[in-house]
Parts: structure tokens; C-alpha cells; sequence
């Protein structure tokens, strides 16, 4: 699944037409800006949430889940909608740390993302959440490691470290 979506992402970046944008402070900027809605969207789907549940209930698990789900605040009714999300942490023997992070709607991804030892290997933002006017996230997208930054139908090429 991980594999279909980062193909995905780099078919679509590869096989569009539109002209890279190659500024590195404006790529900086956008990769900055993606982070910063795939941070801000998780945390007000978890402070909506209710008490979130966890697998974890001994010391020691080398794979941690916990998920939750939104409950209906005065701010944003939910009628009908389920908006769930879920973090996976992997330890592993060799000391890197693996998260994987996703918010669903009705069962359609609206974020994913991975981080090994707290960086993001990729991010997908999809679209936004039904009834908060568009406001969140406000920025759609996707970002890869590798230098490719996708940010409301702009794309970016992040400059290389050395």
C-alpha cells in the first residue's frame, strides 16, 4: 500500500506538465507550510477526539497503536460523519523510531504520513475537512523526502543537501 502511494506521488509529479518551481526559499517555504497543516490538522482532530484508546498496556511493546475518534463539538457538528484517526509507532531493535499517522473521513484518507526518528519521509494531505469552511487543512498536497514538494497544485523542488 505504502509502495501505490508513493508511486502515485511520483507518477504524478513526474508526469505533469506544469513547470517546477526551483526558488529554494520558496520550496522551503512550502515543505515548512505542509508540515505545519499535517501537525495543525492531526491536533484538532485529537483535541475533538474522545478518550483515545491504545494496545499499549504493557511496558516494553515494540509496536504501539493508538486511534480515536472526533466527537461533535458546537463548533463543528458532525451529523453523520466519522472522523477517525490513528498513529502506529514502531521501536525498532536498532534504535530508529517509526511513526505512521492517519485521519479518515467515512473511511476516505484525508492525511497520511510517515516519520522515521521524528522526520518525514512522506506526507499526503488530500482534501479538507467537510464543514470548517475549508479552513482545515487550508493547504493541500504532498511532500517526499526525496525533494518533492507538491503544495495546492504548485510543485516544488526542495535543493539538495550535501
Amino acid at each position: 500500500m505504502k509502495l501505490l502511494i508513493l508511486s502515485i506521488c511520483l507518477l504524478s509529479i513526474t508526469a505533469a506538465q506544469a513547470q517546477q518551481i526551483t526558488d529554494p526559499q520558496q520550496a522551503i517555504a512550502a515543505r515548512d507550510t505542509l508540515l505545519h497543516e499535517a501537525d495543525h490538522l492531526l491536533h484538532f482532530v485529537q483535541q475533538a477526539s474522545a478518550p483515545y484508546q491504545t494496545n499499549a498496556v504493557t511496558r516494553g511493546k515494540r509496536r504501539v497503536v493508538v486511534w480515536g475518534q472526533m466527537l461533535s463539538t458546537p463548533s463543528y457538528p458532525l451529523e453523520k460523519r466519522l472522523i477517525q484517526w490513528r498513529q502506529v509507532t514502531r521501536y525498532r531493535r536498532n534504535g530508529r523510531v517509526q511513526q505512521y499517522r492517519q485521519v479518515t473521513l467515512n473511511g476516505r484518507i484525508l492525511m497520511r504520513q510517515e516519520l522515521l526518528n521524528s522526520h518525514t519521509i512522506w506526507l499526503v494531505i488530500t482534501r479538507p475537512l467537510p464543514g470548517t469552511q475549508d479552513k482545515l487543512p487550508r493547504h493541500l498536497g504532498n511532500y517526499l523526502a526525496s525533494g518533492f514538494v507538491t503544495l495546492d497544485s504548485k510543485r516544488y523542488l526542495l535543493p539538495r543537501v550535501e
